[in-house]
């Protein structure tokens, strides 16, 4: 099996076909409250995102938390094109000393040729058993930007009440995971070339 070890700029690159809102970064989208990184650890599929997302398969995400600090190693992965690909980033909480302390995250990525990129995202809402909703925007120029929400779930699979959770969750904050793409994670997608 080939495997391609790349770094993790969770997916903003890959929006450049994206719709663009007439509008900046939304700064009334909250994070999770009382965020706990030991309940948050352990592994995440994805299996549901929306139309600026990374359009890959099979995609996991491995959050390893650091001993008893709020830092993550995080390991993700993805199926595209029949290729496996691996990404390898440190993902710290933005304010660890908040009270409570809430799901604002950064990530650092350093390129083989020494090139580190940084990005922020946060955990808008989980229950850390069945579902966690991850939300970001990218600013495009001064007034316009581009939001990314992706639904993620403990196993590859997620129940119709546990969707329907998520759902009252994201349109809160405008979104509906019936215009979502759906993540395949099937045994079938998730073959890759010999």
């Amino acid at each position: 099996m080939k495997t391609f070890f790349i770094v993790f700029v969770f997916c903003f690159y890959f929006i450049l076909a994206a719709d663009i809102l007439d509008h900046p970064c939304r700064t009334t989208v909250s994070a999770k409250e009382n965020f706990s990184t030991g309940f948050y650890s352990g592994i995440w599929f994805e299996l549901y995102n929306n139309e600026h997302a990374f359009d890959g398969n099979c995609i996991t995400h491995r959050y390893g938390r650091r001993g008893t600090q709020h830092v993550f190693d995080v390991d993700r992965s993805y199926i595209f094109d029949h290729v496996f690909y691996e990404q390898y980033t440190n993902v710290s909480v933005t304010n660890p000393e908040e009270v409570p302390m809430r799901a604002f995250l950064n990530g650092t990525a350093v390129y083989p040729d020494g090139t580190v990129n940084e990005y922020e995202y946060q955990i808008y809402a989980t229950d850390y058993a069945n579902y966690s909703l991850l939300w970001s925007c990218r600013p495009v120029g001064e007034d316009q930007s581009i939001e990314l929400v992706s639904i993620l779930g403990r196993s590859k699979t997620m129940s119709e009440s546990v969707l329907a959770k998520a759902d009252a969750l994201l349109g809160l904050i405008g979104f509906n995971s019936e215009t979502f793409r759906v993540v395949g994670q099937s045994e079938e997608v998730c073959t890759v070339n010999p």
